[in-house]
Order: C-alpha cells, then structure tokens, then sequence
C-alpha cells in the first residue's frame, strides 16, 4: 500500500489494528483499469445504495428542512472519488497507473460521525483521543495480455485502547456490509473498465 507522504509511498502500512482486502480481473490494460477507478459511480449497485443511504440518514434526519432532495441525493446521485473527496476523504497519494490511496479520520462508530479534515501530511500525525483512521487504497495489476488485477485494501488504526474497543464493535456488526461495498465498488469499476475498452 502506498505510504500517504510526498515520497517514498511504496511499501506496507506501518501499523493497522483492522483490515479487509478485495480484489477482481479485468479485461483490460492496467492503464485503462485505473482511468475508470475515477469515472465509475462506486454506488451503482442498489445494495450499495442502500447500506450507504442506511448509514447517513440520520445525518439527513438532523437537517432542517429535509426532504425530496435529500432522499433523491441519497438513492439516485452518482458516487464517484470526487465524490467522496467532497465528503471528507482526501487523496493521500496516487501513482498511476499502479494505485491510489484515500484516508479519513474520525470517530466511525459514533451515530453521528465526526470526521477530521487530513491531507497527506496531516494524515501521519498522531491521532487524537477517541479517533481512527482508515487508509483505503485501489490498486491494479498486470496479470496477462489483455488483462489486469485490480484490488482494493483497507486498514484501520485506532487512537487509544478506548477507542479500539469500541471501533471493534463497530466493526463486528459493520464488516460483512463493508465487505459487500468494496465487492460492489470493484464490480462497478471493472464495468466501466471494460465498457469504455469494448
């Protein structure tokens, strides 16, 4: 996974308390597959819809007013990187056409979620009390002519004991939904791969 500094960004994560992997081929260049890691909608699957609209809805219920807009914006909009940069992760690093690596930080497991705006420099402090971060990385692989890997890895670290006791909670009941998302993801990023190659 890429290291979220200005240099030396190969290389493995220094220290995660949680991680999940996921990977698919593609029918396509490495090239090609990375170019649709920023044009695919990553919630084109209803079942991604809806775990996602799942979990900010109580964030839409604490807005006054509220309404048609809200609910359409949650269901029907396009989720693509741009995105979630606008949600609050932050491209720490990206070397095309090998990977990219996103990062947030914040208190997951609260209703209402509290996140801290990072950049890559940021990103590296030491957290604060009752936080986590999370580095989530698309990477792609040759495998053979005409083909390519392209594979999804998430690590999470967790400030302080508290915080890792109850983000492991969070993650017993959240890990089979966020397991099915990155699946999803992968899908809609290998269909738009292959739709724009074909």
């Amino acid at each position: 996974m890429l290291q979220p500094t200005p240099a030396g960004w190969a290389g493995s994560w220094p220290r995660f308390d949680f991680v999940e992997r996921h990977a698919t081929p593609v029918w396509t260049s490495a090239a090609r597959a990375f170019e649709a890691l920023r044009q695919a909608d990553l919630a084109a699957s209803p079942i991604v819809r809806l775990l996602i609209a799942f979990r900010t809805l109580p964030a839409i219920l604490r807005r006054r007013p509220y309404g048609e807009q809200d609910a359409e914006r949650a269901w029907m909009a396009p989720i693509r990187i741009s995105d979630l940069e606008a949600e609050g992760f932050a491209v720490l690093a990206e070397a095309p056409p090998q990977e990219m690596l996103i990062g947030l930080s914040g208190g997951f497991w609260l209703l209402n979620v509290e996140t801290q705006t990072v950049d890559a420099q940021s990103f590296c402090d030491s957290l604060k009390p009752g936080m986590a971060r999370v580095a989530w990385n698309f990477a792609v692989e040759p495998a053979s002519e005409g083909r390519c890997r392209v594979s999804t890895e998430t690590h999470i670290e967790c400030s302080d004991t508290h915080s890792l006791r109850r983000f492991r909670l969070y993650w017993l009941a959240i890990r089979p939904a966020s397991g099915l998302i990155r699946l999803c993801m992968l899908r809609a990023i290998r269909k738009e791969a292959e739709r724009t190659s074909a």
